[in-house]
């Protein structure tokens, strides 16, 4: 398994599929269906973003975190539609905090 630049996961919504997409290198998110895209920015250093659009008819938020652990769901009218839209991004996140943190308290403790 190597570097991968582009790293997606696809979803339905209301019998849609949804494809959401994270590129490493840009900082880029992007949901689209098919090839219309939904929602597209660079995250660059700002770690939360909200934002509207609209599914099939309806109304629906995406939320993404990404200062220390990766978060990005999509919500509707505050209920959790899907729960996170790029798992592996997830627990890369959560592995390298906990990682680094194991090795900065044994740096602490043999120090």
């Amino acid at each position: 398994m190597g570097f991968k630049t582009v790293q997606t996961q696809s979803h339905y919504v209301d019998g849609i599929l949804v494809t959401a997409e994270y590129h490493r290198l840009s900082t880029r998110f992007t949901l689209r269906i098919g090839e219309e895209i939904l929602y597209s920015k660079r995250l660059y250093a700002i770690a939360f973003r909200n934002a509207p659009m609209t599914i099939n008819n309806q109304c629906y938020r995406v939320r993404v975190i990404w200062c220390l652990i990766w978060r990005a769901r999509l919500t509707k009218d505050d209920t959790v539609v899907i729960e996170e839209l790029i798992d592996k991004r997830r627990s890369k996140s959560l592995f390298t905090l906990v990682f680094s943190t194991i090795m900065r308290s044994l740096k602490y403790v043999f120090s």
